[in-house]
């Protein structure tokens, strides 16, 4: 069973406390990985292999801010959560403009 679910257009949702591994897959760039993470302006812990732990949820908005390796402006991010060998698709962003590939998602905590 995951511990997130697919919210709104761009957002998730989770119970007050839930944690999750998270990471990025892209029809666009098939490489692309999560390089920095961060949840509510605090770091993650990001593996050798692009998974994001999140930390436990607070109540409402949880924004998380992703620097992802190669990808650019436009192209389409699929957020997933990776529980016990199962995947699950949890929202879909794009890359903002700018010098760094970065993408945002909302997790809503209830």
């Amino acid at each position: 069973m995951f511990n997130l679910k697919p919210g709104p257009p761009g957002d998730a949702k989770g119970a007050i406390g839930a944690t999750a591994k998270v990471f990025v897959s892209s029809d666009d760039d098939p490489m692309m990985a999560i390089q920095n993470a961060r949840l509510k302006k605090k770091d993650l812990d990001v593996d050798d292999e692009g998974v994001a732990e999140l930390k436990p949820l607070e109540k409402g908005s949880n924004q998380l801010d992703l620097l992802v390796t190669s990808g650019k402006t436009g192209d389409e991010v699929v957020l997933n959560e990776e529980r016990d060998g199962e995947t699950q698709v949890l929202a879909r962003s794009f890359i903002g403009g700018g010098a760094d590939p970065h993408v945002g998602f909302n997790i809503h905590g209830s």
